[in-house]
């Protein structure tokens, strides 16, 4: 997994959009979802916003981006109930956030918005998906603050959740 993980960031931050090689990294991802991290399947549904790759360029692409939504969802519910670990970021996000109970960290969590937003991902689930990551960072900028008074949400984090609001309010209100 880790190895088609590094290989997908790759590709991308080359922004190299090889179709043929692509389509059987993702295939190769789909086939073993439930052997990914959430954190990595994060970082490949990145990976396919950054290069475009949409139902255009293989339907693998859609089929890709709608199993990792299925996938996250099914994760939280099955870790709603499961205390938070230690090492999660509570300057992000408070005890109850479902996202953080699977390992989606803020960089993860911002992604995803932006990765769904970019590839127009506007399922039932995804907007699920897309109401926790707003309503994590929305508790995180009005409850939250560290030692010095300042909000917690780094500025990186917010700029992509401004971008995918931006973008939502007019794709899909």
């Amino acid at each position: 997994c880790a190895d088609i993980v590094q290989f997908a960031v790759s590709m991308a931050h080359a922004r190299l959009d090889r179709t043929v090689v692509l389509c059987s990294l993702f295939t190769e991802a789909l086939s073993k979802i439930a052997k990914f991290q959430s954190w990595e399947l994060s970082v490949l549904l990145w990976a396919q916003a950054r290069l475009y790759l949409t139902g255009q360029q293989g339907h693998i692409f859609e089929e890709f981006s709608a199993a990792v939504t299925h996938e996250l969802l099914i994760r939280m519910e099955k870790n709603a109930k499961v205390p938070v670990a230690d090492d999660i970021d509570d300057n992000y996000c408070d005890n109850a956030s479902q996202l953080a109970r699977i390992g989606i960290g803020a960089q993860e969590q911002a992604n995803l918005a932006w990765s769904l937003t970019v590839l127009e991902i506007y399922s039932h689930e995804s907007i699920t998906l897309l109401q926790e990551i707003f309503s994590t960072a929305s508790i995180s900028t009005k409850t939250s603050n560290n030692t010095n008074g300042n909000v917690t949400i780094k500025l990186e984090h917010a700029h992509q959740l401004h971008q995918a609001l931006f973008i939502l309010q007019h794709d899909c209100p």
